[in-house]
């Protein structure tokens, strides 16, 4: 099983930097250009400009991050801790039906010299590691965690708090996020051997951990055999799962209609409305929407996993039969986007951006679990897993880590 341990984190400056919530920023496969200019201007300092560093006169993006990230060193914007730890990174939240929710999980250095016990749980799409690989090289540091489930119930129980966190920001979701540092001995040990008993499930950053894959088989440093990720027990109470839906760009939409009733056979009428819509899927429907305002929608017979193992259980979730029967049919794989937000979705089909779309039922955390055990994996963009950690609260140098 791949190894996790506590590192030397190096982290924002409480003496310098008063506000956390100027300098923090999300994931960069999520920033579009407004978002990046939107961080950008909160602080000169901000994460956004070490993880989508823009090129400048004298040299590369990556080079640039890297000159950036030893300037912000040297004027101890950021400095090292004194001591390895574990970061106890919790998350509070509301989902959509207004419940108040938590995620708590732990921040350490994962081995690379085990990826096949780190499994994916959906397919990936393509995309080249250039820029993600030159940015590690140059910079030599893990800027953002990957984000991954274990199957150990009652890691979270390892994860008390005392005293008031290291550090604290909310996002413009309203999520609150806040860390703290570990360093009991005997708690640090626990927190390992408990994560590494048992293979661990990708559910965000499937390409970073596939750059520093790539960067470890040609760096002999032992500390780029390692790479910063976040550890969260895969468990209901823990993390919330929600749905990527399909939209339409082109596609005639009696087409999509015709194609959504011989997959879904026997699906019906319901009102085109948000949350008629939000308790179809909440029930396990597939939901299609068409062009026009107020659009009109049907939902197909109701799904769960049941005791549903394997293959057969992969080949009956919706998206599954979306992408191998219903896109197939209209030949549109290149002009479909990802949207997992269902308002988006229908301001897309009302708004005449997209001609039609698919609403999917979120997947279960047992049906990821299920999937993910036996080898098999999810079509791509199949869950989005919300809230999502913030880059900028600890960030791994290798130069650091090494000492």
């Amino acid at each position: 099983m791949p190894q996790f341990r506590p590192f030397v984190g190096t982290r924002y400056n409480p003496a310098v930097i008063e506000d956390f919530d100027a300098v923090v920023a999300p994931p960069y496969d999520v920033i579009d250009s407004d978002e990046r200019k939107r961080l950008v201007d909160l602080s000169p300092v901000n994460a956004v400009r070490l993880i989508l560093p823009e090129m400048d006169q004298k040299s590369s993006p990556a080079d640039s991050a890297s000159r950036l990230l030893r300037t912000w060193l040297d004027d101890e914007i950021l400095i090292d801790d004194a001591e390895p730890a574990f970061y106890l990174y919790r998350m509070g939240f509301e989902d959509e039906s207004g419940r108040k929710r938590q995620t708590s999980g732990v921040i350490g250095a994962l081995s690379l010299s085990d990826p096949d016990e780190v499994l994916p749980h959906e397919e990936t799409m393509s995309k080249p590691l250039g820029e993600q690989l030159a940015l590690l090289q140059a910079t030599r540091t893990n800027l953002s965690p990957i984000y991954l489930l274990t199957p150990a119930s009652g890691m979270s129980l390892l994860l008390e708090t005392h005293g008031p966190p290291d550090y604290r920001c909310t996002d413009p979701d309203g999520t609150h996020h806040r860390i703290w540092r570990l360093t009991s001995p005997a708690i640090l040990d626990a927190i390992s051997q408990t994560v590494t008993a048992h293979p661990l499930v990708v559910a965000d950053g499937h390409h970073r951990y596939q750059t520093a894959c790539k960067h470890a088989d040609g760096d002999g440093d032992p500390a780029a055999q390692w790479i910063m990720a976040l550890i969260v027990e895969l468990a209901d109470d823990e993390i919330w799962v929600r749905p990527t839906h399909r939209l339409f760009l082109d596609a005639d939409p009696d087409d999509v209609a015709a194609a959504f009733h011989k997959v879904f056979p026997g699906s019906e009428p319901i009102t085109a409305k948000h949350d008629a819509i939000t308790q179809a899927l909440s029930d396990g429907r597939t939901v299609l929407v068409g062009q026009g305002s107020p659009s009109p929608a049907v939902a197909s017979v109701p799904w769960s996993e049941g005791s549903l193992e394997g293959a057969e259980l992969l080949e009956s979730l919706a998206v599954s039969k979306l992408h191998k029967e219903l896109i197939p049919l209209l030949n549109v794989e290149g002009r479909l986007e990802f949207e997992p937000d269902l308002s988006e979705v229908l301001d897309a089909t009302a708004l005449g951006r997209a001609t039609a779309a698919i609403a999917v039922p979120p997947v279960t955390v047992e049906a990821i679990r299920r999937v993910a055990t036996a080898g098999l994996k999810m079509p791509q963009k199949t869950t989005f897993f919300f809230p999502k950690p913030r880059s900028g609260a600890v960030f791994r140098r290798f130069e650091a880590d090494s000492t």
